[in-house]
């Protein structure tokens, strides 16, 4: 009786505790614990903490010794020490020992590293009862590590700097940071700008390091992040004598400044400043039309431009629009366009945005011009399918940017996408234009001579062609400053006076 109440009693035991516990496990390899090397480069001290659990003798101590940084190729400066090929006194710095406390921790005494030290990666190492432990710390005094950024000549040297020494440069490269978010390119842009340069101290590797960072942001765009940097970064990127004036811009001709500085690749933080004061001088000098706050494209990532007609002189915004037709009243300051929104209105290519609004100064989408470049150089095609996420079947614009697709008028940002939402550009207006009077078997017939607009530079290479073609043909003009500003976003009434132009 009593062996089976035993029985039962171990039964009910191992239904309450894991059998896992029974199995063999493999034992813990003996190592230190918890090791605190802290290293203060102000005054060049090394503390070094821990704990020895492997310990079976409390009288043994631990010993440390920091060597010198390693030669290049070659046995380590620890294996010329154990073959005895080198003495401690040509490859150490330090040597030590303490003993363990009861619970086994020891703390070494703080020492002092000797201000003649070259900088460099040295090997520190502990042993007690047979095991070992080694770490590398990056010696360097806060005037060494600007130093070390003064002779680098390569990115991989920069980063590894960096890692170093960071918590002197105290560069912002969290997963958080600006940087960490810039693209693999971005990045190493930045880096290369560290490259072969001299700095004062290690604030101007941070302050350097912070404008590259912001600069990048500029070429990446989209154009909207241009004004968080320009507010926040002004006296980093050197913009402070010319932001009087760029303060006295109103938000139209302060987006012209934004438009003109995103996706160009700046060498330097004064070059990024020289273009600042010349945008900004554009931008103050430039015509615009009344009433004509563009649309915000802004987080839309910056894809397309269209083209903008030549205006002779700046309307009077004091001066009463007179009401010269009968359908819109709003053009009344655009007399430069005038006719030809009435004829594409006849003919049926746009209509109003409103009861008498045409809406001139309103920025043109992708999809909006889609639909009258088709309406006005073929015929939508029945038999057109295209598979854009963005457009779906039942869409207003789907027939029209099928057709396009299938006449190669349009190509979409990519297989999935059309963008058929976002505001199109003056470059890529001229481009889909061009498409169209090709696609269409016309022809352009040369009017005037070739223009050499300022910001040929701005204008994207797949844009060039249709940029000067329609140029020569009269069709497009420059605008302030025999600029182009292909980045700048197209308007009604732009649109209007092209299309009419090439139906004449």
């Amino acid at each position: 009786m009593k062996i089976k109440i035993l029985s039962l009693c171990m039964a009910m035991l191992l239904c309450v505790f894991p059998l896992s516990v029974f199995a063999e496990t493999e034992p813990e390899a003996p190592a230190f614990r918890d090791v605190v090397i802290n290293y203060t480069r102000a005054d060049g001290t090394i503390t070094v903490t821990g704990k020895a659990p492997f310990a079976l003798n409390m009288a043994e101590p631990v010993r440390l010794m920091l060597l010198k940084p390693d030669s290049v190729g070659g046995d380590t400066n620890l294996t010329k020490l154990i073959n005895g090929t080198a003495t401690f006194v040509e490859v150490g710095v330090h040597v030590d020992e303490t003993m363990l406390l009861g619970d086994k921790s020891f703390a070494f005494t703080t020492f002092t590293l000797s201000d003649s030290l070259a900088a460099g990666d040295y090997t520190l190492r502990m042993v007690s009862e047979n095991i070992s432990y080694t770490a590398v710390i990056g010696v360097a005094s806060i005037a060494q590590t600007v130093t070390a950024m003064n002779q680098v000549t390569e990115v991989e040297d920069i980063r590894s700097n960096i890692e170093k020494y960071n918590d002197v440069y105290q560069l912002e490269v969290g997963a958080e940071s600006a940087y960490s978010k810039l693209s693999e390119t971005g990045k190493s842009k930045v880096l290369s700008g560290l490259c072969n340069t001299t700095f004062a101290d290690e604030t101007e590797i941070k302050n350097t390091f912070d404008a590259l960072v912001q600069l990048s942001r500029v070429s990446a765009g989209p154009w909207g992040v241009l004004e968080e940097i320009i507010e926040n970064y002004s006296t980093l990127l050197e913009l402070t004598p010319y932001m009087d004036d760029f303060n006295a811009l109103n938000s139209t001709r302060k987006d012209l400044v934004y438009k003109a500085l995103v996706g160009k690749s700046y060498q330097s933080i004064s070059a990024f400043a020289e273009t600042f004061d010349g945008a900004v001088t554009d931008a103050e000098n430039a015509i615009l039309y009344p009433n004509s706050e563009p649309s915000s494209d802004r987080g839309s990532g910056g894809v397309s431009s269209a083209v903008r007609v030549p205006v002779v002189s700046e309307p009077d915004d004091n001066k009463q629009p007179e009401q010269t037709n009968k359908i819109f009243r709003d053009l009344g300051n655009y007399a430069w366009a005038e006719e030809s929104v009435l004829e594409l209105y006849n003919k049926g290519i746009i209509s109003g945005k409103a009861e008498g609004l045409f809406a001139p100064a309103d920025s043109v989408t992708r999809g909006e011009a889609i639909k009258m470049i088709v309406l006005a150089f073929s015929q939508i095609d029945p038999s057109a399918t295209c598979s854009f996420t963005d457009v779906p079947k039942d869409s207003w614009v789907y027939p029209y940017v099928a057709t396009a697709l299938k006449a190669q008028i349009v190509h979409g940002y990519n297989d999935s996408l059309a963008g058929a939402g976002d505001t199109i550009t003056r470059e890529d207006f001229a481009t889909m234009i061009l498409r169209a009077i090709q696609a269409s078997n016309k022809s352009l017939t040369e009017a005037t001579e070739a223009a050499d607009f300022s910001d040929d530079g701005a204008i994207a290479s797949y844009a060039k062609e249709a940029v000067y073609k329609l140029q020569r043909a009269g069709v497009i003009h420059g605008a302030g400053n025999n600029s182009f500003l292909p980045k700048n976003a197209t308007t009604r009434a732009e649109a209007a006076k092209i299309i009419a132009a090439l139906l004449d």
